[in-house]
């Protein structure tokens, strides 16, 4: 962005990214437990993700990059600029850009902030069940009587031995 140093990301792409990979391999440790049985660790961080996009999709050729940067205004920022800072000359940008494209009045929903008592825009659910309603819950359990081979547990008592001295 101008300068040879990292800067924070604008938009915590990374953070929700890293959050779908850990749930997406949580309900997968889930199925196998119920299938199979057995104990399952998932790990995951923000820059293993960070890495596996880099390394997975590559960067843009630094004369797309140079192209796309120059037609959003150039704006240079530092690597002490946090995202308080970075996300209102982003959001101008968008709005004079992309605004047909990204800020569609369609994609959000006017809701009331009840803890600050004003009305806010907030991105809709990129998701919605449309007719009836959706009633939260379980009905079935992640596991059943009968999928694992009956055992009783370990005993755990441990032999004291005395000796006469």
């Amino acid at each position: 962005m101008g300068n040879d140093e990292p800067v924070t990301p604008v938009f915590p792409n990374s953070d929700y990214c890293t959050g779908v990979a850990g749930v997406s391999g949580i309900l997968a440790a889930l199925i196998k437990r119920a299938e199979e049985g057995g104990s399952y660790t998932v790990d995951i961080a923000l820059n293993y993700y960070s890495q596996w996009l880099v390394n997975s999709c590559g960067a843009y050729p630094e004369l797309v990059w140079q192209d796309v940067w120059k037609r959003n205004g150039g704006k240079v920022f530092r690597h002490y600029h946090n995202m308080g800072s970075l996300i209102p000359p982003y959001l101008q940008m968008l709005a004079k850009t992309s605004r047909e494209i990204v800020l569609r009045p369609e994609f959000f929903d006017i809701v009331e902030a009840k803890t600050i008592g004003k009305k806010i825009r907030k991105v809709k659910p990129i998701a919605q069940f449309l007719g009836g309603t959706v009633e939260l819950g379980y009905t079935v359990g992640t596991r059943t009587n009968g999928v694992d081979q009956p055992r009783w547990p370990i005993d755990l008592t441990v032999e004291v031995v005395t000796t006469n001295n």
